[in-house]
């Protein structure tokens, strides 16, 4: 599977064109054979920077593929610019979706929504979806979530466990009637959190990216964990 973003001029404003393309089973030395484009979409691209695209692609151990479909704002604000989208958030993005590989024509299933950047996926033995979450720029922690279908995860209402309508002038309030999943907390030593003030889930503007589950293949001091890089800051 290939993933490609490509900005494309369109009225009434520019759209963030979404292609997936895939190939024939991998040849002996590993490159793709026959690449076909598989699915397309589009949604109203981001003029301030803070377009995320949709980037994560996986296929779970049910079989179906997940992707991740980032957030088109930084925290649910409005363009800066005339002529461009002038809304937040659309229905697809900042989302994750499931698709049916067996499918000749897919169409995009909401999984979960509500993660602003959720651009690693990883599944633990018992068959449970967790995804990293990258925050905002306001100083908010950054999130680990138990994914699980037809929840909500709070972008672009909360971020961690800090309101937006106190961070930002621009920050939305909680929709009426709708109930919120939080983060996973934690408690320390290291990441950010204690015993006595538990994060959800890592330190701000650590931007967790990459995450696998250690299983037997791995050494004896790393196996049955996880292990998550960490950018950091800029």
């Amino acid at each position: 599977y290939i993933v490609a973003n490509q900005v494309i001029e369109a009225s009434p404003w520019p759209l963030n064109l979404v292609s997936i393309y895939r190939s024939e089973p991998l040849k002996d030395d590993g490159t793709p054979r026959n690449v076909k484009l598989w699915f397309r979409t589009a949604y109203p691209f981001n003029n301030g920077g803070f377009a995320h695209l949709v980037n994560c692609l996986t296929e779970g151990p049910d079989g179906m593929i997940y992707i991740n479909s980032g957030s088109r704002t930084d925290s649910g604000e409005r363009a800066q610019y005339p002529n461009w989208f002038n809304g937040g958030e659309t229905e697809i993005t900042s989302s994750i979706w499931q698709m049916d590989p067996e499918a000749e024509t897919p169409k995009i299933k909401l999984f979960a929504q509500g993660t602003r950047n959720a651009w690693s996926f990883c599944w633990t033995p018992e068959n449970e979806l967790l995804a990293i979450d990258n925050g905002p720029q306001a100083h908010a922690p950054e999130e680990l979530n138990l994914i699980e279908e037809g929840k909500h995860y709070g972008f672009p209402y909360v971020f961690g466990n800090l309101l937006a309508t106190d961070e930002y002038h621009h920050g939305l309030p909680i929709p009426e009637g709708l109930t919120l999943t939080p983060p996973i907390q934690n408690f320390g030593p290291d990441g950010g959190g204690s015993a006595e003030n538990p994060i959800s889930s890592f330190d701000p503007h650590s931007s967790p990216a990459g995450f696998i589950y250690c299983d037997d293949s791995f050494p004896d001091n790393l196996k049955g964990s996880y292990l998550i890089g960490r950018v950091g800051s800029m």
